[in-house]
């Protein structure tokens, strides 16, 4: 089991965060397409997206009465009650809220509790026969807005089963880092196959995997965002692959290309 859940960054007193011209809908491109492409912009529509997220005093689900979610479906992954969380809230904003994301066409949502997610589908310790679940909903991208550790055991095979369900699945996985600078939890930011992310302050931990981990000494994280913790970065490039995921599948010239639809592919865009 893991010995720790930290969820990244602090909880913000505002459930909406505002946007004005110069915030993320600017720095990340989101205005730019849109005044290029106007409603032929993509904007994630058709592309199911999933996190999981770390309980909160028992919570680990969104407030879907805040007007911008009021239109998403959103399937529970794991067992329980989820209850609200201003945390998971805000994750699911910027995942994909209808005037906070990047991606505001994205509807369908499939959500996890963490410690559920580690153990009861990548399914922990049940060994090298027993595979991760299959991603319900062909859900294209998922999001963990959440860092931890345990032993080193531990966190590698929670590492390899990430990495195995990336490639089975072709899934994009975006993982956040530590916002202290001093110190990075291996889980999941030191996976292979996804993307960490930071915040474009540089205020979050840009340090090489930990030497008891597979690969040590790789520098994490890959990219960043523009949101006041990492917690809220991380989904902010979540939705922008959503958006290349829809552009990938339906754009002229790309939907027949089985290149454009490789996950690598995805990743190296971003």
């Amino acid at each position: 089991d893991l010995t720790s859940m930290l969820l990244l960054g602090c909880l913000l007193a505002s459930a909406t965060p505002a946007l004005a011209q110069d915030g993320p809908r600017e720095t990340l491109g989101f205005n730019a397409l849109h005044a290029r492409l106007g409603d032929d912009a993509p904007d994630g529509t058709g592309i199911a997206v999933g996190y999981a997220e770390a309980p909160a005093n028992g919570l680990w689900g969104p407030n879907l009465n805040v007007g911008e979610l009021s239109t998403k479906v959103v399937s529970i992954e794991s067992p329980g009650t989820p209850g609200e969380s201003a945390h998971s809230t805000i994750v699911m904003q910027n995942l994909c809220g209808d005037s906070t994301s990047l991606a505001p066409g994205i509807v369908d949502v499939f959500l996890w509790e963490a410690n559920h997610w580690i153990t009861g589908f990548l399914n922990l310790g049940q060994g090298a026969n027993v595979a991760p679940d299959p991603l319900p909903g062909s859900v294209k991208v998922l999001n963990n807005s959440w860092i931890a550790s345990s032993t080193p055991n531990t966190d590698n095979e929670v590492l390899r089963r990430v990495d195995a369900l990336i490639n089975r699945d072709r899934l994009l996985m975006v993982n956040g880092v530590a916002n202290n600078p001093a110190g990075n939890p291996p889980l999941l930011s030191h996976a292979f196959n996804a993307i960490a992310v930071g915040r474009r302050t540089g205020d979050h931990s840009a340090l090489p995997t930990d030497a008891s981990i597979d690969g040590p000494g790789r520098m994490k994280p890959e990219i960043v965002g523009d949101a006041g913790a990492t917690s809220f970065a991380t989904p902010q490039i979540g939705a922008i692959a959503a958006v290349l995921w829809e552009t990938a599948e339906t754009w002229p010239g790309l939907s027949t290309s089985l290149a454009a639809r490789r996950v690598e592919v995805i990743r190296a865009v971003l």
